[in-house]
């Protein structure tokens, strides 16, 4: 199945590609980027990076490798003074005060606000803001949590190093790294700076929508804490996203990153695409008798009767109405067809949650189950069956033809 893991992938991956390329524009002129609503959360996976994963490792494991210079600041001494004596300002500054041992001195100090911690302290401070945003518009279980929670980890150690202590409270990501600091970050020799120089450059691709950046970031922090069945499921909204807009003239707007099940995953005219989560609208429907003695069963032990929910869920709403229920199953060889009688009868018991009795035929009808291989033919299309296709219908026209035939004309 390896072959079909990597088109799941692609797939996946192309179809953010497309939209955030096309979503994405962003000014850099100035001193404060201006980016519009989509580059904010490519910023938050940005901080998920495998360069900017990697250059805070590096730091934690090199301490010591950050380079201070040397800054003159001048002062007033009396009597011992340190640093270069500035004879006329002494000169002057005693007359002024009638201090006969007053001296005016340029004081040699280590600092680390200058040169390439510059760009170092600013890509810190900015993986750190981003990060923050991210893990703030996840919903609850989310596998990216746990990448998340070790980022903040070590970047929380890293700013604890002395030498960057300072450095980091004045940084401020309104003011960008000058051409400058950067260009000195890349002519040193210490490997800690061309790897903020290498994270740096990662986001200014981002934030251009450079497409091979963006398949590198995405491809870490958008499919790679999902499992392969959660990828199919993401594969399958991006394609029923497309087809909705093939079908209805309107443009999708994803959110896809930081998706909360409360919310859909993707809008598109008066079509609300909803992952794991009914949109308000499921009521769970009076148990049946065997589902009754199930919660009779575990009510004995202090347990409830747990409810599914299903992958997709498709809505109008403006109406308000559940248009059709995705179910999706990646299994391999022989379970296809056990998957695929699985996937009909969660779709017929959910339909009772959302419609009453004599319209669960029809919602059955408008529904879909996606599967990682063939799924059986279908013998009688007018029969109170769901659609059945393999990933291959996200890209062979088999979605679109399901929601021109079944979905949109089932509301008129």
């Amino acid at each position: 199945m390896a072959s079909l893991d990597e088109a799941i992938d692609d797939y996946i991956l192309a179809a953010c590609l497309r939209y955030y390329r096309r979503s994405v524009f962003v000014s850099t002129t100035g001193s404060q980027v201006n980016a519009v609503r989509d580059a904010v959360f490519l910023r938050a996976h940005w901080a998920l990076s495998s360069e900017v994963c990697g250059l805070l490792s590096y730091i934690l494991s090199h301490r010591h490798e950050m380079q201070s210079l040397l800054e003159f600041r001048r002062r007033l001494f009396d009597t011992v003074p340190r640093g270069r004596i500035d004879a006329r300002a002494t000169l002057l500054e005693r007359l002024r005060t009638g201090h006969p041992t007053l001296m005016v001195a340029e004081e040699p100090i280590r600092s680390f606000n200058t040169g390439p911690n510059l760009l170092l302290v600013w890509v810190i401070k900015a993986a750190a803001t981003y990060s923050d945003r991210l893990i703030a518009m996840q919903a609850e279980g989310s596998e990216q949590t746990a990448l998340i929670t070790q980022l903040l980890a070590a970047i929380s150690a890293v700013s604890r190093i002395e030498c960057l202590r300072e450095p980091l409270k004045r940084v401020s990501l309104r003011s960008r790294p000058s051409t400058a600091a950067l260009q000195m970050a890349s002519r040193t020799r210490r490997a800690v700076y061309g790897k903020a120089v290498s994270a740096y450059l990662t986001l200014s691709g981002v934030e251009s929508g450079n497409k091979e950046v963006l398949r590198s970031v995405l491809a870490r922090t958008l499919c790679g804490p999902l499992e392969m069945w959660r990828r199919l499921e993401l594969a399958v909204a991006l394609g029923i996203g497309t087809a909705l807009e093939h079908q209805t003239g309107s443009e999708m707007h994803l959110s896809v990153l930081g998706n909360r099940t409360d919310a859909p995953i993707l809008v598109c005219g008066e079509y609300e695409l909803f992952w794991q989560g009914g949109g308000g609208l499921f009521m769970p429907s009076a148990l049946e008798p065997s589902e009754q003695r199930v919660k009779t069963a575990l009510a004995a032990y202090g347990m409830q009767l747990g409810y599914d929910r299903p992958d997709l869920v498709l809505i109008n709403r403006p109406e308000g109405r559940v248009r059709g229920i995705i179910e999706v199953k990646y299994s391999k060889g022989d379970s296809l067809r056990r998957s695929f009688r699985e996937a009909t009868e969660q779709i017929v018991r959910y339909a009772r949650g959302f419609v009453p009795s004599t319209a669960i035929d029809k919602l059955v009808r408008a529904s879909l189950v996606v599967l990682s291989g063939e799924p059986p033919a279908l013998i009688n299309e007018q029969g109170a069956a769901p659609r059945a296709v393999s990933f291959a219908g996200l890209t062979d026209g088999r979605l679109d033809a399901w929601l021109s035939e079944r979905v949109i004309p089932a509301q008129h």
